[in-house]
Formats: structure tokens, sequence, C-alpha cells
């Protein structure tokens, strides 16, 4: 694997936060909030199944559970360090419910970049509104798909005041280094709000020296 440049890195450091999100025991949830105080992450995200450790360990670090579905809003509300990334497909969104509920949840709307046409842009966007969403997660395979992230920036240009997030599927730096870029150059009062997740292995690659492929 090719060497990294520091300077890089050093630029993606205010924006990185941490993804667990296959079905994980309770040692490996310590384990990433180990990993997440001793890297200075801001956040780590999981299955909602791992929220009863991450409610109680976390602490200053922003939890977010990614949810199919909106049947578990409810009880990701009541927590108290706890947001949803609730995914969907845009086809999807118009048949998605949101239910009554007498806490308001904090809802990152999730997207893969794959499942999106260009048409398609429109309802995402008035599925802020519907869900009452304070953001977005896009989630992309191998950064094949940052295109798309770029028409989003264009598209709501002054009109997203919100939390944007980006995951690359590769934990690569240059894919990761990209995104950062396109929102420093299209939408930067967006950047204080920008996170890029990536997962535990980008960390063990740093520590060998290594650019995460």
């Amino acid at each position: 694997m090719k060497e990294f440049d520091p300077r890089i890195l050093e630029k993606l450091r205010p924006h990185l936060a941490v993804c667990e999100w296959g079905r994980a025991d309770a040692e490996t949830i310590i384990a990433d909030i180990i990993l997440c105080r001793k890297e200075k992450l801001s956040a780590i995200s999981a299955l909602a199944t791992a929220l009863p450790v991450l409610d109680n360990l976390a602490d200053k670090i922003k939890v977010f559970a990614l949810i199919h579905g909106t049947d578990k809003l409810s009880e990701i509300a009541a927590r108290k360090n706890a947001a949803t990334q609730l995914f969907l497909r845009p086809g999807k969104i118009a048949e998605t419910p949101m239910p009554d509920m007498d806490a308001s949840p904090e809802v990152i709307l999730s997207f893969a970049l794959k499942d999106i046409a260009h048409m398609d842009w429109g309802q995402i966007m008035l599925a802020e509104n519907k869900f009452g969403a304070s953001g977005f997660l896009f989630i992309d395979a191998r950064g094949k798909y940052m295109h798309r992230f770029y028409d989003f920036l264009t598209l709501v240009r002054g009109g997203f005041a919100g939390e944007l997030s980006y995951c690359v599927g590769a934990n690569d730096v240059e894919k990761l280094e990209a995104a950062r870029r396109l929102v420093e150059t299209i939408r930067p009062e967006l950047l204080s709000k920008f996170r890029l997740f990536v997962t535990k292995d980008f960390f063990q690659n740093l520590d060998n020296g290594a650019n995460p492929i």
C-alpha cells in the first residue's frame, strides 16, 4: 500500500468518525469507544442493538444509530446521547411513515449514492421536511459515485445548513480528501458540520504507516 501525505491526514482528522455497521458484541463496541477516545473522534455510528452499551459509555462522543425503517425511532429518541441515521432508498421515501412520538428525534437521512438517480434529488430534499431531518449521510461504495455527492452540494447551494456526512467503504485517504475538498470548495460553511465515517481498519492502517485502501 502506498504511503499517505500526513498533511492530508491533518486536514481530515477534525472530520473523522468511526462506523460499526455489522452486528457487534459489547466487547467490540467498547473497543470502538476506546478508539474514539484515543483518536479524539467526535462521533461513532453503529446499529441500534449497540445502543445500550454506547449510551452508557460513549460520554462526550456523539452516538448515531443506523436503522432501516422508522419503527425504532421512538426508542432512539428517548436516549440521552443518540441520533438516528435513517437509511432509505429514494423509491421508498413516500411509503415510509413518520410515527407519532412524544420526543422529537434527531434524524440524519442516509442514502447509498449508488441508489440515487438525478431525478431523485427533488424527493430527497422533500424528505428533509417529512422526517424533520437535521442532515444527510451519503454512503459511497469505493468512492465510485463522488459525482453524485458533487450533485448534492451544487443542487442545495444556500438551501441547506444542516449536518453532512460521507462514508467511503474503501477507507481511502484520497477519496476522503476529495469529498472534504468538494465541501470546502462548494459549501465551505458546512465544513464545521461535516463528518467522514470510516471503519476502525482505517486507524490500524495509519499505525502501519500506510494509506488505507
